[in-house]
C-alpha cells in the first residue's frame, strides 16, 4: 500500500515503475481518511521493493498522457518489504521532470543572494569599495601629471631628441652596412682567409676597451674628483655667506676675511683636485685613442677583404632599436630598458639589456607573429628564463604581458600607447598578484 495527501491523477490501472520499469499497477485508489488517500499497489510476482522506498506521483506542466507511480529506493538498499506493507508517497513538481535537484538549487540560490545582501550591506566592504575609488581616482590624476610633465619635458628636450635620434639612425645605418658587407664576404668565401687576422685583433680592441672601461669606473668613483663637489659645494656656501654680509660690511668685516680665507683654501683644494682629475681623464682619452685606432686598423683590414665593384650579397635585416625609461611608484626609482630588434626569417630576434647602466640584465628573445593582433617571445628576459605574449589593442594601443623567473615567478603586465613620431607611452603593473607595483613611462623607437 502507498499512502498520499494528494492522489490526483491516480486512477486504477496505473503503471507503477521502478528504475524506469514497469514492476506492476495500481489496483485500487480509495479514502483512507478525510486527510490521506490509500492506493493499493499489484507488485509482479518475484519484485523485490527495498525498505525505505516511497512512492511518487509526478505532475506535468501540460497535464496530458498518464502519469505513471515511480517508486524511489532509498541510496542505502535494506531489507525487502513484505507484502501487505505501506509506503509513504508524496505528489511530485511540476520541475521534477526536468530539474530534478530543483529544490536544492532553489535553497542553494536563496543561500547566496542572503551572503550577496550581508555583502553589500556591510560597511566595511562600503569603505573598502569607496577607498579603492579614491585610490583609483588619485592614479589616475598622477598619470595625468606625469603626462604633462613628460610633454613638458619632450617640448623642452625637442631639439636634443631629434639629434639623438638622428645620431641612432646613423648608427643602425652603419651596423646595416657593416651587416650587409660581413654577409657578401661570408657568400662569397673570402673573410675566412683573414678571420684569424681579424679575431686577434678584435680581441685586442676588445681588451683595449676593458681597460677603457675600468679607467672611467676609476674615474667615477675617484675620491679627488668626490673631494672637488663637496669643495664647490663649500664654496657655493661661502660665496652666499659673503653676499649676505656686504650690506653689513662695516660691521662684519673680520667676517668678509675669515669667508675670503675659506674661499681660498678652497680654492686651492680644487686645483689639486684637477689636476689629479685633469691626469685621470688624460689617461681615458689616451685610451680611447688607443681603441680608435684599433677600430680603424680593424675597418682598414674589412676594407681591404670587401670587394671593390660593390657586388651585392645577402639582404641585411632590418633593425629597430628601443629605449624605454619607466618609473615605479612604490620602490621610487626610474630603470632604462634598451632593446635591439632584427628582423630574421619568419620573426624577430629581440637583443639588449634590462635596467640598463644598473643591473644590466640581459634580453635575448626569439618572437613570432600568431595573427596581425597576436604575438608571443621566448627566451631569457632580465637574465631569467621568460615568455611574452603581446596584443594589439587597436593600431596605437597594445598589451605587453611578460612572465619570468621561475623560482619567483613574477608578471608584468603593461599598456603601450604610440604617440607617433618614434615616441610611446607606458602603463601598468609590475609584479602583478604580488607587490602591484604601478609602472609609467615612455619610449623611444627607431
Amino acid at each position: 500500500y502507498a499512502i498520499f495527501e494528494d492522489a490526483n491523477g491516480v486512477v486504477p490501472g496505473t503503471r507503477v515503475l521502478m528504475a524506469g520499469v514497469k514492476v506492476g499497477q495500481i489496483e485500487k485508489v480509495e479514502l483512507a481518511d478525510p486527510r490521506t488517500a490509500k492506493l493499493t499497489l499489484s507488485i509482479d510476482h518475484g519484485t523485490q521493493i527495498p525498505t525505505g522506498t516511497t512512492a511518487l506521483v509526478p505532475t506535468s506542466l501540460v497535464g496530458l498522457g498518464d502519469s505513471p507511480v515511480t517508486l524511489q529506493p532509498p541510496l542505502t538498499m535494506g531489507a525487502p518489504l513484505a507484502p501487505e506493507s505501506t509506503i509513504p508517497g508524496r505528489k511530485g513538481s511540476p520541475l521534477d521532470s526536468f530539474l530534478p535537484d530543483s529544490k536544492t538549487t532553489v535553497t542553494e540560490i536563496n543561500k547566496l543572494l542572503v551572503e550577496v545582501r550581508k555583502l553589500i550591506s556591510d560597511d566595511k566592504f562600503k569603505q573598502d569599495a569607496r577607498t579603492l575609488i579614491a585610490n583609483s581616482n588619485r592614479t589616475i590624476e598622477k598619470f595625468g601629471n606625469l603626462a604633462g610633465n613628460i610633454d613638458r619635458l619632450l617640448n623642452r628636450n625637442q631639439s636634443n631628441i631629434d639629434a639623438a635620434i638622428m645620431r641612432g639612425s646613423r648608427a643602425v645605418a652603419d651596423v646595416q652596412r657593416i651587416t650587409f658587407q660581413v654577409a657578401n664576404l661570408l657568400e662569397k668565401g673570402t673573410l675566412q682567409k683573414d678571420a684569424q687576422a681579424i679575431l686577434t685583433q678584435l680581441k685586442a680592441t676588445s681588451l683595449k676597451a676593458d681597460k677603457l672601461v675600468g679607467s672611467m669606473n676609476a674615474l667615477v668613483a675617484d675620491p679627488n674628483l668626490q673631494k672637488i663637489t663637496a669643495n664647490v659645494a663649500d664654496l657655493t656656501e661661502s660665496s652666499k655667506s659673503i653676499s649676505k654680509d656686504v650690506g653689513e660690511i662695516v660691521n662684519t668685516g673680520k667676517s668678509i676675511a675669515a669667508n675670503a680665507d675659506a674661499v681660498t683654501k678652497n680654492g686651492v683644494d680644487i686645483s689639486k683636485n684637477l689636476v689629479d682629475a685633469t691626469a685621470r681623464a688624460k689617461e681615458v682619452t689616451d685610451n680611447a685613442i688607443e681603441i680608435e685606432k684599433s677600430v680603424k686598423e680593424l675597418l682598414d683590414k674589412v676594407n681591404k677583404i670587401l670587394p671593390s665593384n660593390g657586388t651585392k650579397g645577402l639582404q641585411a635585416p632590418p633593425v629597430t632599436l628601443n629605449a624605454d625609461l619607466s618609473h615605479s611608484g612604490d620602490l621610487g626609482r626610474f630603470r632604462t630598458d634598451l632593446t635591439a630588434s632584427l628582423g630574421v626569417a619568419g620573426g624577430k630576434l629581440d637583443i639588449g639589456f634590462w635596467d640598463a647602466f644598473e643591473s644590466n640584465r640581459f634580453i635575448l628573445q626569439y618572437g613570432k607573429d600568431l595573427s596581425p593582433a597576436v604575438g608571443y617571445r621566448y627566451g631569457i628576459y632580465a637574465g631569467k628564463l621568460g615568455v611574452g605574449v603581446d596584443y594589439r589593442l587597436s593600431p596605437r594601443v597594445s598589451l605587453r604581458n611578460d612572465v619570468w623567473d621561475l623560482n619567483r615567478l613574477r608578471y608584468d603586465p603593461k599598456l603601450r600607447y604610440d604617440f607617433g613620431g618614434g615616441i610611446v607611452g607606458w602603463a601598468g603593473l609590475e609584479n602583478a598578484f604580488r607587490r602591484n607595483t604601478p609602472v609609467f613611462g615612455i619610449g623611444f623607437s627607431r
